[in-house]
């Protein structure tokens, strides 16, 4: 145990001895760039002394010439400017005029559509009226025409049934003559066939008679002619 004891304790020396060594190599990296960075201000520093000497030893004809260089500049980025602004200005109202036309032609394409709109609603109305009118005629006329055509049929009804009546009158009265017409032909024809038998008869008959002197058992007697 003393053993390990002295192994712990040498190794948490050596630790301790190492880290000691990383904290001032640490710091004097510190102090190094710290003294870098003040020889570069005092680098610095002199250099902006030496250009402030070298303007203050700076004459009053060098003074004068900056000086109307300055004023010459100023006056034409003054001219420049002014320019610019007109030019601003110029374009701006021609914005403007643009604008203001572009409105005025918006209106009045309004107007105009306003106006096409309401002549066309008129016109509209005006066909409706129109329509309406002549629906209303033609339903009158149609009414005109059912109550007419009803009119009529109910003629052409009536008078077809007096000309179907009277047709079928004269057909039976047809019928009737003409039945009336082969019933006395069939009568006639009847007689006359009855009256030519009894003349055979009759005459044969006789010549019976005359033959055996006495009538004819199988003779049949005269009807008497109406």
């Amino acid at each position: 145990l003393d053993e390990e004891y002295v192994r712990r304790g040498v190794r948490l020396e050596t630790c301790l001895s190492e880290a000691s060594t990383r904290v001032a190599q640490h710091h004097a990296g510190i102090v190094d760039r710290l003294k870098e960075s003040a020889r570069e201000w005092k680098r610095k520093s002199d250099a902006a002394a030496a250009r402030r000497a070298a303007q203050a030893a700076v004459t009053d004809d060098t003074f004068v010439r900056k000086r109307t260089e300055w004023a010459r500049t100023w006056d034409m980025e003054r001219a420049r400017r002014a320019d610019l602004s007109m030019q601003r200005r110029q374009a701006k109202d021609e914005a403007i005029g643009r604008a203001q036309a572009a409105n005025d032609r918006f209106i009045q394409s309004k107007a105009d559509a306003a106006l096409a709109l309401s002549a066309k609603l008129d016109a509209a109305k005006a066909e409706k009226a129109s329509l309406r009118a002549a629906e209303r005629a033609a339903r009158v006329e149609r009414e005109s025409f059912e109550v007419a055509a009803a009119q009529a049929a109910r003629d052409w009804r009536r008078d077809a049934q007096q000309e179907f009546v009277q047709s079928v009158t004269r057909a039976l009265q047809l019928k009737n003559e003409r039945t009336k017409r082969a019933k006395e032909k069939l009568q006639r024809t009847a007689l006359d066939h009855e009256r030519a038998l009894r003349r055979e008869r009759a005459a044969h008959g006789e010549l019976e008679s005359q033959a055996s002197g006495q009538p004819g058992a199988l003779s049949l007697p005269l009807v008497p002619e109406p």
